[in-house]
């Protein structure tokens, strides 16, 4: 369903949440009115992140690898879509030893 599609639904029921899902994120997302989004976290990075509004909700798809959840989780994400819920479930909060991930995140953005 296209944009035009959800605009519409938005339009004739107000009180439904509608979302943009998408795998490629080329384009200016944070310009569309939805309530959330859904991003593939290949094309997510904390730039793309900081220039949606803070009101709408970002959930990524992930790999399913736990290093891919971890670096999702330290971007600051509200959801992760996965198959793996109970590797998603068990991760705890990044310590000292996840520091790699955050220079991983500061290079994605630059590559």
């Amino acid at each position: 369903m296209g944009y035009k599609e959800l605009r519409q639904i938005k339009d004739r029921v107000p009180a439904i949440k509608v979302g943009l899902v998408t795998m490629l994120n080329f384009a200016d997302i944070a310009r569309y009115k939805v309530d959330f989004y859904t991003l593939q976290h290949i094309t997510l990075t904390p730039f793309l992140l900081r220039s949606i509004p803070q009101s709408r909700p970002v959930y990524a798809w992930t790999d399913n690898r736990v290093v891919t959840m971890k670096r999702l989780q330290l971007m600051g994400i509200d959801g992760q879509v996965t198959d793996q819920a109970t590797k998603l479930h068990l991760l705890r909060r990044a310590g000292p030893h996840d520091y790699f991930l955050l220079v991983f995140n500061f290079l994605i953005t630059y590559l």
